[in-house]
């Protein structure tokens, strides 16, 4: 699954990688969800998953991703261990895109900090941030319950 350039500028070597197998989404969605390790001599954040070469029917892999996508984990990376970077930097990157998403499609600022759990700095920073660069629609989900007048 072929990422856009900037998508793949915005993610770790090893989640780069992973998301070429899974989709970006899928890789950023399983690191999330899988316990990170520190490591005791230099102290960062890692994720290390134990992929098994056959997907029981009842796996955590499964839960996290859905079948299809551990399907396709298991047949890339089948009984190999996975470091992964923790995305903390481009999961933040990603959510204030989506924080300027949602203003650039008329959601009020009030309703984006409160759908967010951010302050009316957090949001201005991300608008400002995100002028460069196009703002595509906002998802969907983002607007859950948000109608406009």
């Amino acid at each position: 699954m072929p990422l856009t350039n900037l998508a793949m500028n915005a993610l770790p070597d090893s989640i780069q990688t992973l998301a070429e197998v899974i989709g970006e989404s899928a890789a950023l969605t399983l690191v999330r969800a899988w316990p990170p390790t520190t490591s005791s001599t230099t102290g960062r954040h890692r994720v290390i998953v134990y992929v098994p070469s056959t997907l029981p029917d009842q796996h955590r892999l499964i839960d996290i991703l859905g079948l299809e996508m551990a399907q396709r984990l298991v047949a890339h990376f089948g009984g190999e261990l996975l470091f992964l970077a923790s995305c903390f930097a481009a999961s933040a990157h990603e959510r204030r895109e989506q924080i300027a998403r949602a203003v650039a499609s008329g959601m009020p600022r009030e309703h984006v900090a409160q759908e967010f759990g951010v302050s009316q700095t957090t949001i201005k920073r991300a608008v400002r941030g995100a002028r460069s660069t196009p703002v595509p629609a906002v998802h969907p989900a983002l607007l859950k319950g948000y109608a406009r007048a």
